[in-house]
């Protein structure tokens, strides 16, 4: 036996991002795993369990053009109702609601869908707000939260994620521009030069939703998982 004790996930929860075309752009889903990670290391002084997060891509979808609001809605109902994200620490949805997904946002009223919903409005300011019902949240910013969710803390791609392909088509065209008041610590504008952003953006809105209901990786609600 080496000693090495296998890695077990105490709390899990889900981040769906759905950025909605319809004639011309896809709707793309992306779903985000928040993963609390104990491999039976403990704080020596405290007995502390010590936990690590992890953030792995578990799907990645284009639907096809045209594919209208309705049935958008009706398969992230199922989706985050499934029973692997139902009997998980939580669920999240983060959609554009931007321009065209304001009719969208019609559609998802009349659901009733489990966990936190974050109706998102993609705006060209510099400071994230909310307002009558909505976060209004500068691209750029859902730009930077990717791009320090990959870099930072350390996002992966599960193995068996059928459109990773076309998701990695989109980050690779994603360039890093000078300048900019909304940095984030970066002092950068992040643009995306290729033909679609959609599955990126889905990606960038499931992020949101994994910043908004953070899980943690100490106190009593870890200490009563752990043991």
């Amino acid at each position: 036996m080496n000693g090495k004790q296998e890695v077990r996930s105490v709390l899990r929860s889900f981040h769906v991002g759905t950025d909605l075309g319809q004639q011309v752009d896809h709707t793309a889903i992306v779903v985000v795993e928040q993963a609390i990670e104990f491999a039976g290391e403990r704080d020596r002084a405290t007995y502390e369990p010590i936990c690590r997060r992890r953030l792995t891509v578990r799907l990645a979808r284009r639907l096809s053009l045209l594919t209208g609001y309705g049935e958008v809605v009706e398969g992230v109902k199922e989706l985050m109702e499934s029973p692997e994200l139902a009997k998980s620490n939580g669920v999240t949805l983060s959609y554009d609601a931007t321009g065209a997904g304001s009719m969208a946002a019609d559609w998802f009223r009349t659901v009733k869908l489990p966990g936190h919903v974050y109706p998102v409005v993609f705006t060209a300011g510099d400071v994230p707000h909310y307002k009558e019902g909505r976060y209004l949240v500068p691209k750029n910013a859902l730009m930077v939260g990717m791009m320090r969710a990959f870099e930072v803390d350390r996002l992966r791609v599960a193995a068996d994620v059928d459109g990773w392909g076309d998701l990695e088509a989109e980050l690779l065209s994603i360039r890093r521009l000078p300048g900019g008041r909304y940095n984030a610590g970066n002092g950068a504008r992040w643009v995306s030069e290729g033909e679609h952003d959609d599955m990126a953006m889905a990606l960038a809105l499931a992020l949101h939703g994994c910043r908004e209901q953070v899980l943690p990786e100490r106190g009593d609600r870890v200490r009563r998982r752990v043991g």
